[in-house]
């Protein structure tokens, strides 16, 4: 029997347009009342401000939590 030797999958990260979209995407999914509390300037800070660093979708999800 041959031994299982696991592969190691590298993702890029993310772009801040990526991000950016994939926030508006999941502020969507928001009541109409909670939605109006991000801006598209603020949307774009966190993008660009992640991307920089990690380009972590999960990180800018946090930060909007």
């Amino acid at each position: 029997m041959f031994p299982v030797v696991p592969q190691l999958l590298n993702f890029a990260p993310y772009t801040h347009p990526e991000l950016a979209s994939v926030l508006r995407n999941r502020l969507t999914l928001l009541p109409n009342r909670e939605r109006i509390l991000f801006d598209d300037d603020a949307i774009q800070l966190c993008a660009r401000k992640v991307a920089a660093t990690s380009g972590d979708t999960r990180k800018a999800l946090d930060i909007c939590r």
